[in-house]
C-alpha cells in the first residue's frame, strides 16, 4: 500500500511539473506574439500616417497608446521566468535593453515639438 501510494504521488508530481513547464514554455512565445503584433500595430499606423490619412497630433496620440501598450508587455515580461534560453536573451538582452521603434518615434516627434517652440 505504502508503495503505491508512494508511485502514484510521484507520478502526479512527475505529470504536474511537466504540465507547468510546458504552460511556461507556451507563455514565452505569447509574448514574441504579443510583440510582433504591437511592432505589426506601429508599422500600420505609421504608414497610414505617411499617406497623410490623419494629421500629426492624432498620429501622436495613436502612438503613445500602442507605447502604454507595447510598455504594459514590457512589465508582464520582466516580471516573467523563462525557461527558454533563446527567448530569454530575445527580451532581456534585446528588446528591453535598447529603446523600441515606438520609443524613438515619440522621442523624435517630442524634440521636434521643444525644438519648434
Amino acid at each position: 500500500m505504502r508503495k503505491i501510494f508512494s508511485f502514484i504521488t510521484g507520478l502526479l508530481l512527475f505529470v504536474g511539473c511537466n504540465c507547468q513547464a510546458t504552460k511556461t514554455e507556451r507563455d514565452d512565445y505569447t509574448f514574441r506574439t504579443l510583440d510582433e503584433t504591437i511592432t505589426s500595430e506601429y508599422n500600420q499606423l505609421k504608414s497610414e500616417f505617411v499617406q497623410s490619412k490623419f494629421n500629426a497630433e492624432d498620429y501622436f496620440e495613436k502612438l503613445s497608446t500602442i507605447s502604454i501598450k507595447e510598455d504594459e508587455l514590457f512589465e508582464q515580461v520582466k516580471l516573467h521566468k523563462f525557461d527558454d534560453l533563446e527567448e530569454y536573451n530575445y527580451w532581456h538582452r534585446g528588446r528591453l535593453k535598447f529603446p523600441s521603434n515606438i520609443k524613438m518615434e515619440i522621442f523624435r516627434i517630442t524634440k521636434e515639438k521643444k525644438d519648434s517652440l
